[in-house]
């Protein structure tokens, strides 16, 4: 796979990942102010995911089994005593942050080697900022 299908595949997983979480997310909630900004949030992961696979040249799979296993296992640990709204949000907010980082450099990995893949990628960091920045406004 090239540089732009390895930052597809990047962004995709990543954008897939924010889809699963905010709709597992959005089922212990049920409803209020944080899942509507849940609901939100999975809308801009899902066009995001199918900007990618719009782009690529062959399909870019599915996020691995292990990695959605572990992610449902974790809020469900970190939801089982607190699934009080400032919680989710909080735990968001730290996997945003965590998917800063990882975006961060991915791009410096990838300058300039995909411009159209470097751009979604740019948009996916960008998106993160944002839901970081809403989310903290849950935290109480």
């Amino acid at each position: 796979m090239d540089h732009g299908g390895e930052l597809l595949t990047f962004v995709n997983h990543n954008a897939r990942m924010g889809m699963e979480t905010t709709a597992h997310l959005m089922d212990i909630l049920k409803d209020g102010p944080l899942y509507d900004e849940l609901m939100e949030q999975h809308k801009a992961y899902r066009t995001l995911a199918a900007k990618a696979e719009a782009q690529a040249e062959e399909p870019l799979g599915k996020v691995p089994l292990p990695a959605r296993a572990m992610s449902y296992l974790m809020i469900d640990m970190k939801t089982l005593m607190d699934r009080s709204p400032g919680n989710i949000a909080q735990m968001m907010v730290k996997g945003s942050a965590n998917g800063i980082v990882e975006i961060t450099k991915q791009l410096r990995q990838y300058e300039g080697t995909a411009p159209r893949a470097e751009s979604l990628a740019k948009e996916l960091l960008k998106m993160e900022e944002h839901h970081m920045e809403v989310l903290k406004g849950y935290i109480s």
